[in-house]
């Protein structure tokens, strides 16, 4: 398969399938793994006593790639890459390609299991925590008001802003980054975002009563 240079995209050169020169301005490029073993193109064999043309030959470059990892289904093929869902390694003809550089094997491309990275994964117990301190932070605050019914008015709104409506607020923040777009997303995802999203509309709504009267 042609390798073409990451800067001028002119084919490049190599000898011994682990590293690659570009013949257009010499840089030189390390072959991290191989689609297929690297041959050169049949050449006909020429007889040294007469000239004439006797046979083709094929001259066979390094073959072995950079990486040892091998696809799940063809043990004999290099892997291209891995299943973001089963980290299984698949070659060229297993892996399925979606937007966003998402690589699936063929099992999971079939029936794609909710996934999300393991970076998304930890935000999601920040929301649903953050989720259950603004609640507990609503109900502070209304009891607060009942309790103290002369109370000054702005200083429950502080209370209730710093322990209720900015930590939703976050919540609902981390657990919208915590979506995975490419990918179905699982359903514990939305449970700190319509939680925190609940509190924050209950807010409004008392904010609303609190202006009206």
């Amino acid at each position: 398969m042609e390798m073409l240079c990451p800067e001028c995209m002119a084919p490049l050169v190599s000898s011994d399938g682990q590293t690659a020169v570009c013949p257009t301005h010499g840089g030189n490029y390390r072959i991290l793994f191989t689609r297929f073993p690297l041959a050169a193109p049949a050449v006909n064999a020429l007889s040294p006593e007469s000239g004439e043309v006797v046979g083709t030959a094929v001259a066979v470059a390094g073959t072995n790639p950079a990486t040892s990892m091998r696809c799940v289904r063809h043990p004999e093929v290099p892997a291209i890459a891995m299943c973001v869902n089963c980290r299984a390694p698949v070659c060229q003809t297993c892996d399925f390609m979606f937007p966003g550089g998402v690589h699936l094997c063929p099992a999971c491309a079939a029936n794609p299991r909710p996934q999300i990275s393991p970076g998304r994964r930890k935000l999601i117990p920040w929301s649903i925590g953050l989720a259950v301190f603004s609640f507990l932070g609503l109900i502070g605050s209304v009891a607060l008001a009942r309790v103290v019914p002369h109370a000054d008015v702005q200083a429950l709104g502080a209370v209730g802003e710093l322990f209720s409506i900015l930590p939703a607020l976050i919540g609902v923040a981390l657990g919208v980054a915590a979506i995975e777009r490419r990918l179905r997303t699982p359903g514990i995802v939305y449970i700190g975002i319509v939680g925190n999203g609940v509190i924050l509309l209950i807010w409004f709504l008392l904010i609303i009563v609190g202006l009206t009267r």
